[in-house]
């Protein structure tokens, strides 16, 4: 049986090849705060599912989740960087590209709140 973790990291890594590939970003880069560049700026690429399985739900279903973290955002605004976040279903991917530096850190973030709050401060 898959694991949700494994699952999660493997349709990560996917996301991530889509972006280098469709946007031309070089993801041969080795560093821990951020998966690539664009024009020498840091770029860090979050995906998730638009919904997924959750017994603990009444529905047993929620909205997928961006998890980011304090370092890799903190380096990102330092250094001018952005955030592609990509949401996948079935049949689309929603893609939604912000500076760091406009959004508040929190570390989960329904995705639903980021594509569609005003002022990104989910």
């Amino acid at each position: 049986m898959i694991s949700y973790h494994s699952l999660a990291r493997e349709n990560g890594e996917n996301m991530e090849q889509f972006v280098a590939d469709n946007f031309g970003i070089d993801l041969n880069i080795f560093s821990e705060c951020f998966d690539g560049l664009y024009n020498n700026c840091p770029i860090e690429i979050k995906s998730c599912m638009n919904f997924i399985g959750d017994v603990h739900a009444n529905s047993g279903y929620r909205c997928g989740r961006f998890t980011l973290t304090l370092k890799e955002h903190e380096y990102l605004i330092e250094n001018n960087g952005i955030y592609i976040f990509i949401v996948q279903d079935t049949f689309r991917k929603r893609i939604k590209i912000l500076r760091a530096k406009d959004i508040m850190y929190k570390k989960i973030v329904n995705w639903k709140q980021l594509f569609y709050s005003e002022d990104n401060n989910v």
